[in-house]
């Protein structure tokens, strides 16, 4: 009988209890690894797939990225991101002031050709609203109808741009979308 490898009572010896333990660790690493190579392969195909499906009904290239959760999306006419780093459009006309309440979770260009965009964001509270209504006023914009009725939406022009901002106060959510005439 192998003394290295069984005592006298027949146990498993130190020796076989470590290469059973090594070979545990190996398999748990190469599953983790193997995992973590899914997940960004699985990701990567996703993004490619969505960029083919979108370059054909956009036309031209599309340009998809979903890391840290959030997905942007970029193409010659415009825009899209949506989730946790989204920033305010750097093409947004700049009298039309940055709002820097709550949390952004989308923000565009329009995708199609025509010119606008498009803006939302959450934990917004209803005074934030109403300061920044008066913040675009000030810069002379004009109101050209107000609706309230638990959620307020404001339409307002500027020269040839339309502007629309929309809160729901039992959501607390924000919405602005402006556009050329």
């Amino acid at each position: 009988m192998d003394e290295q490898n069984t005592s006298e009572n027949g146990v498993v010896s130190k020796s076989n209890n470590k290469k059973y333990i090594i070979i545990a660790i190996v398999v748990i690493a190469v599953l983790v690894i193997g995992s973590l190579f899914n997940n960004f392969i699985g990701r990567m195909t996703g993004e490619k797939l969505a960029e083919n499906i979108l370059e054909s009904k956009l036309g031209g290239d599309v340009d998809i990225n979903s890391s840290d959760g959030s997905v942007s999306i970029n193409t010659k006419d415009g825009s899209f991101s949506a989730g946790s780093s989204v920033k305010w459009p750097s093409d947004m006309p700049s009298d039309i002031p940055q709002f820097t309440s709550g949390k952004l979770t989308m923000a565009g260009s329009a995708l199609t050709g025509s010119k606008g965009w498009q803006v939302a964001a959450i934990e917004v509270e209803k005074d934030n609203f109403t300061a920044y209504h008066n913040l675009i006023k000030s810069n002379g914009w004009v109101d050209d109808s107000v609706f309230e009725s638990g959620i307020s939406i404001i339409q307002m022009t500027k020269g040839g741009v339309d502007l629309l901002i929309t809160y729901n106060g039992e959501e607390r959510t924000f919405t602005l979308v402006a556009s050329i005439k």
